[in-house]
């Protein structure tokens, strides 16, 4: 909570893949954003954070391969089981976050923030829920088919979605969120190394012609991390003035 909130500021919402401590603790993101005037809430999807399942961490040599075994493939494979998704459910737990964050702040707008796996959970909640005004997704995966163009790859389970390439792709779920704002910062591929800023716009331009089509083709960017400062921080901050003009 800010101690003097910014008059008209659509509150923020922070996804994180790693729970709402990751950046929450003091001196953190979160704390910056609040005293820049933004009320801010952080939210814990299922199963991960407070809510993760209290099972031992796997043990699968060599380690950066152990997502393979982990508590996170053994909930998504018992979702599928159940005809369900895990996937599917935690973008459900952000549209409900928007809804409790809305009425909270009597806000009909609220920006998202959405890191890691939150990133992909974070752009179909912002595709399926006009309220999301503008949202930012950093190191999310650069697409679904960079997966089927490697051999090996390091992103779990849970963000997978079966059949998905035989109707969609990630660019034409970032396109559905046109003519509101979208920043994808550092995209990354099936091995988590962000990939270069001509890879990432080669990959999204179905998104920047839809967002063209729309009238609204500065509303889409796709940026690094600079040393020049936090571009999600100044993204929240210029999303806002530019719908107060």
């Amino acid at each position: 909570m800010p101690e003097r909130r910014q008059s008209g500021a659509p509150p923020v919402l922070w996804v994180h893949e790693a729970g709402k401590q990751a950046d929450g603790m003091e001196f953190g993101a979160l704390e910056r954003l609040a005293r820049r005037g933004l009320l801010v809430s952080s939210v814990d999807v299922r199963g991960i954070g407070g809510t993760r399942p209290a099972h031992t961490p796997s043990i699968m040599n060599p380690p950066e391969f152990r997502h393979v075994f982990d508590t996170e493939t053994a909930m998504s494979y018992m979702a599928w089981s159940m005809d369900e998704s895990l996937f599917g459910m935690r973008v459900l737990d952000v549209v409900r976050s928007v809804d409790y964050l809305a009425e909270r702040a009597s806000a009909k707008q609220v920006h998202v923030v959405g890191k890691g796996a939150g990133a992909l959970w974070t752009m179909y909640a912002a595709a399926l829920d006009p309220r999301i005004g503008a949202a930012v997704c950093e190191r999310g995966l650069l697409s679904y088919r960079v997966l089927t163009q490697s051999d090996r790859y390091l992103h779990n389970a849970s963000i997978f979605i079966r059949d998905v390439l035989q109707h969609f792709d990630l660019p034409q779920v970032s396109a559905a969120i046109a003519p509101r704002q979208l920043m994808l910062v550092d995209p990354v591929d099936a091995m988590k190394k962000p990939a270069s800023l001509g890879t990432a716009h080669r990959t999204y331009e179905f998104t920047q012609q839809e967002y063209a089509k729309a009238g609204a083709a500065g509303c889409f960017r796709i940026v690094q991390r600079g040393p020049d400062g936090d571009p999600v921080e100044r993204f929240l901050l210029g999303a806002w003035l530019l719908q107060k003009r």
